[in-house]
């Protein structure tokens, strides 16, 4: 018979990817992958990390459009292209880092992963849940977000959004590594 957390694990997995874009960051794919395979985990939301122009319509968090998106990293002819016409609403450029949530088996599976998360470099993670699931958000530090445009206007000159493409791309680099380092350190201590 079936635990509670295999059948919530059978359930989230049978979803199918729920994400906006409808697939898995390719970056990320090996280690979700694995992590759903493993018996004290499964994963409900995945993101290896993104470069963003982002429109601010209003106040409101989610009252926004993403105006460029990449997992890759940032492309800054892309990026210049977008802002040739830019929205009269502020624009920011934004680089998030790769974030998981991963559901545990039971606490001390959830701690043990935690100290495995911040060894790996994820210095941000913590337990977000311990209630009907055991959540385990895996997040780092690298981010970067600053506003670069706004009233149709672009703020800052094309120098200093080639150093912010140059920045967030080695965040994101950096990010690669660390979920490599993850995948090995996961695979080190639960196999």
């Amino acid at each position: 018979l079936m635990t509670t957390f295999e059948q919530q694990k059978q359930h989230q997995l049978s979803k199918g990817d729920m994400s906006k874009k409808g697939f898995i960051d390719e970056e990320i794919k090996f280690l979700v992958e694995k992590l759903n395979k493993m018996p004290e985990f499964y994963t409900t939301s995945s993101c290896a990390g993104r470069a963003l122009l982002l429109e601010k319509k209003s106040a409101k968090k989610f009252d926004i459009d993403w105006i460029y998106s990449d997992h890759g990293g940032a492309n800054l002819k892309k990026i210049k292209k977008v802002l040739e016409n830019p929205p009269k609403n502020p624009v920011w450029f934004k680089q998030e880092s790769a974030i998981l949530h991963i559901c545990c088996k039971d606490e001390a599976i959830a701690e043990k992963l935690l100290v495995v998360c911040k060894h790996s470099g994820f210095k941000h993670s913590g337990i977000l849940s311990l209630g009907k699931r055991i959540i385990v958000q895996v997040l780092s530090s690298e981010s970067l977000e600053t506003i670069i445009a706004d009233k149709g206007e672009v703020l800052v000159d094309d120098n200093y959004i080639k150093i912010l493409v140059g920045e967030a791309n080695k965040k994101m680099k950096q990010n690669k590594e660390r979920i490599k380092r993850l995948y090995d350190n996961v695979l080190e201590k639960f196999g």
